[in-house]
């Protein structure tokens, strides 16, 4: 009897010790979990006021068949999290309004390639607008060797001044119509003068006889370093402020009133 006892326990250890054992040994993840929050206003400004609408998030794996649902729609406060199988290379695409993609790395364009041994979670932190109209990440992917973007270390740039001309318009009849006010923005990078500058321009009507555009309201618009502002014969009177953003993400900004 007592023979059969100790067999019994000692089976009923085997047992559970490899119960144990087996709940244990949990699988390799076999995704990744990427998330980030991309930019959604600078300088107070919103970026959805410039690019139409809010951003639907696309990876387009090259060997996996089938909609696989590797996509998300970015909310109003720019987080998202996407599940991306492992060992993929995957086309990123910002679909809706004017954005086009994520830049991971400076040689690989918005091309992803997640390696079988990436972490199974990792966030790219923060994504800058830049003057490319694309996002570059705040935390530079795990496995990058080459091509690591660093935004972090990147200086914003300068704007020297904004100068304003004004040419009033008149009828066949030599009656005042209105003015054309022309502004011109001197600004430059802060490491490298030849690298590209995107301007926001944003005008302040507060007299409700000002635009960006001759036929139709328009206060925000996306330009080079010159813009144009049209009046009516009214008094007019506002403020016209241009905020400058590099091909890293750095921005500067600048008003004048008129």
């Amino acid at each position: 009897m007592k023979y059969a006892n100790y067999l019994f326990i000692i089976l009923l250890i085997v047992f559970t010790t490899g119960c144990d054992k087996e709940e244990n040994e949990t699988l390799p993840k076999k995704t990744l979990t990427l998330s980030g929050t991309f930019e959604t206003a600078i300088q107070g400004y919103s970026i959805y006021d410039f690019l139409s609408n809010e951003p639907y998030l696309n990876f387009g794996p090259q060997n996996i068949q089938g909609d696989e649902g590797m996509g998300c729609r970015v909310g109003e406060d720019g987080k998202f999290t996407v599940e991306l199988p492992k060992g993929e290379t995957y086309n990123c695409l910002i679909l809706g309004g004017k954005a086009t993609y994520i830049k991971f790395s400076s040689i690989d364009g918005n091309f992803l390639t997640i390696p079988e041994n990436a972490p199974d979670e990792f966030s790219l932190g923060k994504l800058e607008f830049t003057s490319s109209l694309i996002f570059v990440a705040e935390n530079p992917l795990p496995w990058l060797r080459e091509g690591i973007i660093d935004t972090k270390n990147n200086n914003p740039p300068v704007i020297s001044k904004i100068t304003m001309k004004k040419e009033k318009k008149y009828d066949d009849s030599n009656n005042y119509i209105g003015s054309f006010l022309k502004f011109k923005l001197e600004a430059s990078d802060d490491l490298t003068s030849n690298r590209r500058l995107l301007y926001l321009w944003i005008l302040e009507d507060n007299s409700s006889n000002v635009s960006f555009d001759y036929d139709k309201p328009l206060t925000k618009t996306f330009d080079n370093g010159e813009q144009t502002v049209y009046t009516d014969a009214n008094p007019y009177y506002g403020k016209v402020t241009v905020v400058a953003i590099d091909s890293l993400g750095g921005d500067s900004k600048l008003s004048l009133e008129f």
